[in-house]
């Protein structure tokens, strides 16, 4: 977690007028399309994941600092996915400020997956 670098939305926000409630809504979606760990025997584990980051949070997280936090799980043996799961959202969710919900893509749904405009 001491990899994450939150920085303030508030700075950014007053250049542009906007202070006290939002006058929007919405997430800032972040994929992390190589996510990967140990298992308990070691074995290299992949996923996709991705993670919601509420637009109201106080923080948004600086982008290469939540690439170096990610990457720091490739050498890492997790207990199983719940686990990585519950450490992902525990860290992004305090460097945020607000919950950060976290879901991840196994190799075995990947096919599943359909890219599409938004």
């Amino acid at each position: 977690a001491s990899l994450l670098f939150p920085i303030p939305r508030s700075a950014k926000r007053e250049e542009i007028g906007i202070s006290g409630t939002l006058p929007f809504f919405g997430v800032d979606i972040w994929n992390g399309y190589e996510l990967s760990w140990l298992n308990q025997r070691g074995k290299p584990q992949v996923a996709i994941a991705r993670f919601h980051v509420p637009a109201d949070s106080p923080n948004i997280i600086e982008s290469k600092s939540f690439k170096l936090y990610l990457n720091s799980f490739n050498q890492t043996k997790v207990a199983d996915t719940d686990t990585l799961i519950h450490t992902l959202q525990r860290d992004l969710t305090a460097a945020a400020g607000a919950y950060v919900p976290v879901s991840l893509t196994l190799p075995e749904q990947f096919s599943q997956l359909q890219m599409q405009e938004l």
